[in-house]
Order: C-alpha cells, then structure tokens, then sequence
C-alpha cells in the first residue's frame, strides 16, 4: 500500500469513526453500556454473564466454564466456546466487576466488525457518501443494536466475520501471501468457536482462491495449500462442540447447547414462518424492505455471478446457508430472535450487488434510475427512526419487547449486605426461591446456589 493509499484509508477510517460514535449516541447505546443484564432473553444474557464471573471468582477454567447455578455438576456447562466471558472476566481482574464492562468489549468487537465491512465497501463503491448511507442501511436495525452492547454471543461472532472478511477481500485485491487469507481464516473459526452458525463463512472462503479457476480461467493447482488453515478450523471447530457435547453427557447441564427443531410438516412450517415473521419483521428493518431485498437480491445472484464474483461467492453461500439454518431451527426462530443476526451477513454482500446493479440500471435509464438510487440511500433515515424507537421499547418499563424477568435493582446492596453476613461468593452458599430462571436472581446477588 502507498503512502497515499494508507493516507486515504485512515482519513476514510476517521470519518467512519467519527461517524459512528455519533450516531449511536442519540440511539442510547451509550446508557445502555451501562445497564445490568435486561429486557429480551435476560436469561440468557445473566447466563453468559454468569460465566463471566464465575471465570473471574471461582477457580472456572475455559475447558471448564461455570455458572452460578449449582444443581449440575457444580454448575459446569457446556456450549460455544465461552471466549467473550473469558475476556470480559480479565477486564473485571483489571477494574473490578461491573456489567459495563463486558457491554463494551461485546460493542468493541461489534463496531470493529461494522467498520471493516465499511473497509469492504471501499473495495468496490467509489463515492464515500454512497458507502456511509449504504452501512447505515444495513445496519441500522433495532436488533442489532440491543444485542450489540450486551452479553449475547451472536454479535461477537458476527463481529468476526466481518474482520475476516476484510482479510479475505484485501488478500484477494492485494495479491500478496498467505499472511491476509490465514488472517481471515483464524477469524472466521474464532467467530465458528464462539456461535457455532457463524463457521458457515469456512465455505465461501475455502473456495475464494479457486474463484479464477471459475470466473477468469486462472490455474488453481497451486492454490491447494490454501486450504489446510481451513481444514484446520474445521477440525478445531468440530472438536470443541464435541467437547462439549461430551462434558454435557458428563454433568448433565443442557444450557448452552443448540437444539435442532425443524417444522413437523409443510402445514408447521408455514405456520411457524407466518408466526416468526409477523412477530420479529419490524424489529429487524421497517416496513417492506427486508422482503424487497430478498426478492432484489435473488434478481442479483443470477445476473452479477460473473461480473462481481468475489461479491458473489459469500452471497450465494452465506444466503444458501441462512435458508438451511432456518430450517433446521425453524422452531427456535420463533423464540430466539438473536438468531436472525448471522442473517445479516448475507444481506450486507447483497445490498452491495443490489447498489451496483442499482447504479448501472440508473445510467441507463436516466432520471428515473437516479430517483431509485436515491431512493435506496436515503432509506437510512427511516431505518435510523424505527432502530429508536424499537431500541426504547426493549428497554421501557412495562413494553411488551421489554419482557424484563428479573428487576437488578430489586436487592440494592445486597451483595455488600451478603458479604458482610459471610456469605461465600465463590463456593455455593445461596439458595433462592420463585425464580423462573436458572441464574438471574443468583448474578445479580453475586452468589453461588441453588434455586
């Protein structure tokens, strides 16, 4: 990269920066860093916190996560590979324990993964403009936002993928070594470790350095070696959830993992299809768009497959991938909404295709193309009104997308209150009562027990 390539790029960076803090602050992100676990799924959100902190005040280990519920095992769990947890537990070593602090590291991972696919964008979109509203189409989605600064490892792992792709392209446009396409394998398996969903990105990019072989007539012999970093994640992969299926066996503690649910026939199928949609459509993007941009976006797949095959390739196979996840855990969709956030991968290599034909489609056809591209890239405005809006109702008191379980501030003081009576901490000590969760009302009172 030239002197001035590397001066562009971090002018670029710098306005994406500046960009992007602005624009979460009005969305609230940065109160929300500031919360304890609440709103949707706070069971599952206290249960990753719960290991957190049990990784900073028990003697858990990362083959040997615990939680604060004891009834199995001494609360040893098995599921993805507790990575986040681990880091945020020695940011809790370094500045004590506070929530905030695993909100931000989860934020940091997922900002990072927004502003490499804005790096992305660079490689194929000239105007900066055009690439900030395109970013902000994409990502600007209420779902996205509430699980971003929170504790879910969904995010993280969409985070990853997103650094890994921006590995992946730059080695491909630089032509270099190995360095950037293992850069960006190491990622995509980090991202698989972590949400077991997000390995599906080993696909596409096993096959990228065969792309000239397929689109430009390329030998590809000698790209042979460039799949053994991913066999190796594979089997890296394949290996902890093994791991975990047998340390599940042993203590019997069915927390964390992924259970396959599909439709029982055609019938259950559509129903759950209609109930999912209906139910968690406008918390991803408002109105028609998401259906408008499938549609758009098939259009795309068949017409740009050989102009813009790097763009392709991860399109066609993460979208390949979307639909088989779904059906395999179309029952879990209907409850699990953090689920839809690997969707956001595909979506972001196809809103790029749509933008190009967009603009090729408005040279020729004058001044109604050119209302259409506008119209694409001001939708962000209202993107950005329904993110806020939906973001303020997950986290209003009495919304139904509030569906808060436990209050964190029904027992203020009580943990300094615990330890002065003598209650451990870290050995199981506790034992409470009507909580329709396995680890809330114990997080937040920063003990060990039983419920």
């Amino acid at each position: 990269m030239t002197g001035l390539e590397w001066s562009e790029r971090t002018r670029q960076s710098v306005w994406f920066w500046l960009a992007w803090l602005i624009l979460c602050w009005p969305l609230g992100v940065y109160d929300y860093l500031q919360r304890p676990p609440q709103g949707m799924h706070q069971s599952a959100q206290c249960d990753r916190a719960s290991l957190a902190w049990n990784f900073a005040y028990t003697d858990g280990d990362i083959l040997h996560p615990r939680i604060h519920e004891v009834r199995f095992g001494d609360g040893i769990v098995a599921g993805e590979m507790p990575v986040m947890p681990w880091l945020a537990s020695r940011l809790y070593k370094v500045f004590g324990f506070h929530d905030t602090w695993f909100r931000i590291l989860n934020f940091t991972v997922y900002s990072l993964g927004i502003w490499c696919a804005f790096l992305i964008t660079g490689f194929f979109i000239n105007k900066l403009l055009h690439r900030f509203l395109l970013i902000a189409l994409w990502c600007l989605s209420p779902l996205l936002f509430f699980y971003a600064p929170g504790f879910i490892p969904d995010t993280a792992a969409f985070g990853f993928s997103l650094i890994a792709w921006y590995f992946l392209i730059a080695w491909w446009f630089k032509k270099s070594g190995p360095g950037l396409y293992v850069s960006g394998i190491i990622f995509l398996c980090l991202a698989g470790l972590i949400k077991v969903t997000f390995a599906a990105g080993l696909l596409p990019a096993l096959l990228l350095p065969y792309l000239g072989a397929f689109f430009r007539q390329k030998p590809w012999l000698s790209k042979l070696g460039y799949a053994l970093p991913v066999a190796m994640s594979v089997l890296a992969i394949g290996s902890w959830y093994r791991y975990a299926a047998a340390l599940n066996k042993h203590y019997g503690n069915p927390h964390f993992l992924l259970n396959i649910k599909p439709a029982k026939d055609w019938n259950n199928a559509r129903e759950l299809f209609h109930s999912t949609f209906t139910n968690w459509l406008e918390n991803l993007y408002p109105g028609w768009f998401l259906p408008i941009v499938a549609l758009a976006g098939l259009a795309v797949l068949y017409y740009r497959r050989r102009s813009e095959p790097l763009l392709w390739l991860p399109a066609f196979l993460y979208s390949g991938a979307a639909m088989g996840i779904y059906g395999l855990l179309q029952f879990q969709f209907l409850y699990h909404d953090y689920y839809f956030v690997f969707y956001f991968l595909p979506l972001f290599f196809l809103l790029i295709l749509v933008y190009l034909r967009t603009v090729r489609f408005a040279e020729r056809r004058g001044l109604f193309g050119w209302l259409v591209l506008i119209l694409l890239l001001f939708l962000p405005v209202r993107h950005y009104s329904n993110t806020a809006h939906y973001l303020d109702e997950r986290y209003r008191p009495g919304s139904y997308w509030n569906q808060t379980l436990t209050d964190a501030g029904t027992w203020p003081g009580a943990g300094k209150w615990l330890d002065e009576a003598g209650v451990p901490r870290g050995n199981p000590g506790l034992l409470t009562g009507y909580d329709e969760t396995p680890n809330n009302q114990l997080y937040f009172l920063e003990r060990r027990g039983y419920r």
